[in-house]
């Protein structure tokens, strides 16, 4: 029996992806909390969401029949629970088992410091630049003896980092964790970092990356999966799968009215 394929996947980011609605600028964040002031993620367009609504039901009953492995970590948000996933693209996966996996290197590595709290703002963006730079301890006071990090795997994110600053650090960093798990997949709407993954890190790293960037749709290709299931719409409106109709669902006509 082959081994199930392992997707990389931030519920909580999903969670903040609506349906149905215009585009607009902007980008999913990734890193461990929203900070205050940040831009909106980006949404999907209508003319585009019905493959990725059709996609993402589809993926999780994969998930569920154990066909695909979605794995998580500690470095994304915990995710909410099913009220408020209402019209976004977490609802559409519905309940699906995650497998945790580690990070790629963990912070107490590093010593203990601000690293320590997760939720301090920029902390993961600054522990990527310490490892960028080489600054990180390979023992000390809060470090065990001998680093229980693969030395050369922290060589490969430097090289992954090399033209990459700012908060693409942290997506880098999710990434390479993603690697370091045997992930092939990451599942994600962020386009801006998929063109910085084309544009600056794929051209100049060696060996290539093996995990891969995919939204809903793509990572279905990339797996040979045909089939697709029916998203719950009608009238090209999103259904609540918790069985409770959205607030501006059409209303049935009463007979012999006017418009019926």
């Amino acid at each position: 029996m082959s081994t199930a394929p392992r997707v990389l996947v931030d519920l909580a980011g999903l969670a903040r992806i609506p349906l149905l609605r215009p585009a607009r600028s902007g980008r999913l964040r990734t890193t461990f909390a929203s900070q205050p002031n940040e831009p909106a993620p980006p949404a999907v367009a209508a003319d585009a969401a019905s493959s990725e609504r059709a996609a993402l039901l589809t993926l999780g009953r994969l998930v569920r029949e154990g066909r695909v492995e979605f794995c998580s970590y500690s470095e994304f948000a915990a995710p909410d629970g099913p009220g408020a996933w209402r019209n976004t693209w977490r609802e559409l996966l519905g309940e699906v088992p995650v497998t945790k996996i580690e990070p790629a290197v963990s912070r107490a590595e590093l010593g203990e410091d601000v690293f320590r709290n997760l939720e301090q703002s920029g902390a993961l963006v600054r522990l990527c630049t310490r490892l960028k730079q080489g600054e990180w301890p390979a023992a000390g006071a809060g470090a065990p003896e001998a680093p229980s990090y693969d030395v050369h795997s922290v060589e490969r994110f430097r090289r992954m980092a090399a033209r990459v600053q700012g908060h693409h650090l942290a997506d880098l960093f999710h990434l390479w964790s993603a690697e370091c798990a045997g992930c092939a997949y990451w599942l994600s709407a962020d386009e801006t970092f998929a063109a910085l993954l084309r544009e600056r890190v794929e051209p100049i790293l060696a060996p290539a990356l093996t995990c891969r960037l995919v939204r809903p749709e793509r990572l279905l290709q990339q797996l040979g999966v045909e089939e697709r299931d029916t998203p719950p719409a009608e009238h090209g409106r999103v259904v609540s799968m918790t069985g409770r109709r959205p607030r501006d669902a059409d209303q049935e006509m009463p007979p012999g009215s006017p418009d019926g």
